[in-house]
């Protein structure tokens, strides 16, 4: 049976101010935001599953047209354009969360969670690899995370 559809204002999504600026949004309604569209018609898959479903796109950017990706520029410039990017927007995040307001904060750490998603994809290493790693280390202490980096 398909999933039940919904209609998600796009504020709930990514903030206002920066949706129009943020390189993945698209045309198709599942990877994209139109600015001034009132709500996006997409799977009701809730907010836990957003980077997953971010991941999906950056991937399935590959495919696509040089002229209509940003996405699939960044992807062709790897490893050199998507890790200068990301290192960008790293900085952008740290000076946001130093001197800025929370809702440049935020819109700076979606920037960087997609270009890092993107860094992955360039390397062709999954989400899934990274959130078992966090999972993974989740079962030990910081202390014991610390005394095994330095025996490495």
């Amino acid at each position: 049976m398909a999933k039940p559809h919904k209609l998600v204002p796009p504020a709930s999504i990514l903030p206002a101010k920066r949706a129009q600026c943020l390189p993945f949004l698209g045309t198709d309604v599942h990877a994209a935001i139109p600015l001034g569209l009132a709500a996006v018609y997409e799977p009701d898959m809730g907010q836990n599953d957003v980077l997953s479903r971010l991941a999906a796109n950056i991937k399935a950017r590959r495919t696509a047209k040089p002229e209509d990706s940003h996405t699939r520029r960044l992807l062709d410039g790897a490893p050199i354009k998507p890790a200068k990017k990301l290192g960008e927007e790293a900085v952008e995040t740290a000076i946001a969360a130093l001197a800025q307001d929370d809702a440049a904060l935020i819109a700076e750490a979606a920037d960087l969670l997609y270009h890092l998603l993107v860094v992955l994809e360039s390397r062709h290493i999954t989400l899934d690899d990274v959130l078992g790693e966090l999972e993974r280390r989740m079962g030990a202490t910081g202390l014991t995370q610390k005394r095994k980096a330095a025996s490495r």
